[in-house]
């Protein structure tokens, strides 16, 4: 339950006592902005702008980079077809232990980014390490109320966790628009 909601706020979490994610920070190059690379087609991924966004990585980012996004979006990219030999963009690693990549960057499936849909922010890239910051207080805390429902004893369990971006040109995001 903890790992769900951490995972979660990391990545649309508000900042008001949970961590604040990477998808609510508004659109721009300046600080406490994210870049946002439109689409080109409402709610739709284009194999054109996800090269353009993996290029508006600076250098030192785009090595350790990563894109993140949904189940339903993935499909969108796999299904992309070259338009002169109908071949698929995008190919599965065949090896065992490797991640499957896109453009030579590694894919990660996360289930707390949003559908692809008009508006949005349905992909981002960057290098994670650099871009978003986790801090995670070590250890769950229990609270133990024999009292409250007798003859029951209700336990409460907390964790504190913060998170936040603290390097803004090391994420990049793709709205559908």
């Amino acid at each position: 339950m903890f790992a769900r909601t951490e995972s979660t706020a990391f990545v649309s979490g508000d900042g008001i006592g949970k961590p604040r994610g990477f998808l609510t920070y508004a659109s721009g190059t300046s600080w406490q902005q994210i870049e946002q690379v439109g689409s080109g087609s409402s709610g739709n991924i284009t194999a054109d702008k996800l090269i353009q966004l993996y290029y508006t990585l600076k250098t030192d980012y785009a090595r350790r980079a990563t894109f993140v996004m949904n189940r339903a979006s993935v499909q969108q990219v796999r299904l992309l077809k070259e338009a002169t030999t109908n071949q698929y963009l995008w190919q599965p690693g065949l090896t065992a232990g490797q991640p499957d990549t896109l453009l030579g960057v590694p894919v990660v499936t996360a289930s707390d980014m949003p559908v692809p849909g008009a508006g949005t922010l349905s992909v981002a890239v960057g290098d994670f390490k650099a871009a978003y910051q986790i801090v995670d207080r070590i250890g769950f805390r229990t609270l133990r109320d024999p009292f409250t429902d007798k003859p029951f004893v209700k336990f409460y369990t907390t964790k504190r966790v913060g998170g936040d971006v603290n390097n803004f040109e090391a994420v990049k995001l793709m709205v559908l628009s």
